[in-house]
């Protein structure tokens, strides 16, 4: 298990023994916070980035989107044909 988990499920546990109505309304809290900030510093950051910078972001970006539907889509399949996924009939 990596590091991280542990770290996320401790945290989790404690907000849901400090929050008497449970993590849940914290961690949206707590996401709806980290949203604002990124929106609020997109004008920002995109001045800092400049023109070309905004566009490598840009395209790293359809590169993982694109990565993401192809393992999508691979799942969707092997899923639908399990013998193709194996390798044979």
């Amino acid at each position: 298990m990596p590091e991280w988990t542990a770290q996320v499920q401790v945290l989790t546990g404690l907000l849901a023994i400090v929050n008497p109505i449970g993590a849940i309304p914290v961690l949206f809290g707590l996401v709806s916070a980290t949203l604002w900030l990124a929106l609020r510093l997109a004008v920002p950051i995109s001045e800092a980035l400049g023109p070309i910078g905004v566009n490598i972001v840009t395209r790293l970006r359809g590169l993982l989107l694109v990565a993401v539907g192809v393992e999508l889509i691979a799942r969707g399949l092997s899923t639908l044909f399990p013998s193709a996924a194996r390798g044979g009939p």
